[in-house]
Order: C-alpha cells, then sequence, then structure tokens
C-alpha cells in the first residue's frame, strides 16, 4: 500500500463529509436574502420521469417551505441517448411500474407523443407562469399527454418555445457544469465561461 493512501483517504473523507457539508448548505441558505430552499427543476414534456418527477416535487411543495423554479428542456442530444426509440419505449414502461410503487399517475402510451401534441403541452406550461404555477401545470398536461389527449394549446409562436428550451437547455448544462466542478468563486467563474461560450456557440450555428 502506498504512503499516500491513507493521506488521501482521509482528505477525501473530510471533504465529502456531513460537517462540511452541513456549512456548505448553511453558507449556501445564509446568502440567500429570504432564507428559503430553491428547487432548480428541468422538465422535459415527452419524458415519462420528468412527469413522475414533478409530481413528486409537489409533494415535496406541500410538505416543505421549498420554491421551485421550473425550467423547459429539449431532450437529450442523440449522443447521449443511443438506441433513442428503445429507450423511449423502455422508458414508458419502467415509468409506470415506478408510479405504481410510488403511488404516481402515469398512463402509459403505446407510442411517444408526437411533437404537435408536446408543443401544445410547452405552450400550456409556459402559459401558467413561474413557480409552484408552472410545476402544477406542468402536472396538468402530462396527464393529458400521455393519456393521448391533446391539451389545450395557449398562445405561443414556434420561436418563443424554441427559446424558452434553449434557455432552459443552456442553464441545466450550467448546474451541471457547477455540481461537478465544486463551489467555490473561481469554480463558478468557469461555469459561467463555460455557459457564455455554448450561447455563442449555438448563436453562430
Amino acid at each position: 500500500m502506498s504512503l499516500l493512501t491513507p493521506i488521501v483517504s482521509r482528505a477525501m473523507g473530510w471533504y465529502t463529509g456531513e460537517p462540511r457539508q452541513a456549512r456548505r448548505r448553511q453558507r449556501a441558505l445564509r446568502a440567500r436574502p429570504d432564507g428559503a430552499h430553491v428547487v432548480q427543476y428541468f422538465h422535459q414534456v415527452d419524458d415519462p420521469y420528468s412527469h413522475l418527477a414533478a409530481q413528486a416535487l409537489a409533494e415535496l411543495h406541500e410538505r416543505y417551505a421549498i420554491q421551485i423554479e421550473l425550467h423547459l428542456v429539449h431532450r437529450p442530444a442523440d449522443w447521449a441517448a443511443p438506441e433513442r426509440a428503445l429507450l423511449a419505449d423502455w422508458a414508458r414502461r419502467d415509468a409506470a411500474l415506478l408510479a405504481e410503487r410510488a403511488g404516481l399517475m402515469f398512463a402509459p402510451r403505446v407510442t411517444a407523443p408526437d411533437p404537435e401534441a408536446c408543443r401544445a403541452a410547452i405552450a400550456v406550461i409556459r402559459a401558467a407562469g413561474p413557480g409552484i404555477a408552472a410545476l402544477l401545470s406542468a402536472i396538468r398536461a402530462g396527464e393529458a399527454l400521455w393519456a393521448g389527449d391533446l391539451p389545450p394549446a395557449a398562445v405561443a409562436a414556434a420561436g418563443e418555445i424554441e427559446a424558452a428550451l434553449q434557455a432552459g437547455t443552456l442553464l441545466q448544462r450550467g448546474v451541471c457544469d457547477l455540481t461537478i466542478f465544486g463551489d467555490d468563486q473561481a469554480v463558478r467563474a468557469r461555469a459561467a465561461e463555460l455557459k457564455e461560450k455554448r450561447e455563442s456557440e449555438r448563436l453562430a450555428f
């Protein structure tokens, strides 16, 4: 065994230990002027797991004093979801089993929702406004979408829907960068740089 092994083990234990994590949570909480816990939730309308997650978050909102900020996002890129059709079929069947065990609602479809129905669901969610209203709207729209009933479409141009999806997806990537790299000031700046770079590349494309 290397002489460094005990040192590395102790260092990792300190870094990931509960006391340090608790201090980080307290610092983040004190940094918020209202002291409220905020859940940044990224919702993909044609993802069955998103429909289950929205219902679970609604229950958390009822039990605890949390704020929920819902962001609509695109589906993952093809490289991140190989065999997309098979994956989507498995996800529908798996979500149905999870919903039954967890006491959630999910009406499995034989096929994935069509793009027009997804756009209608997105429009309905956007029209509901921010916060818990958006989450509850996402649940209602999801129930209609997965049951095969086209939700009533709100007035929203295709460009507005795409802009909302792009904004949510870029924010999602930035949060992932921050989660991976940490929360100190230098890393936050690096995550912001990466987000800005992605936005520039998108506009150039």
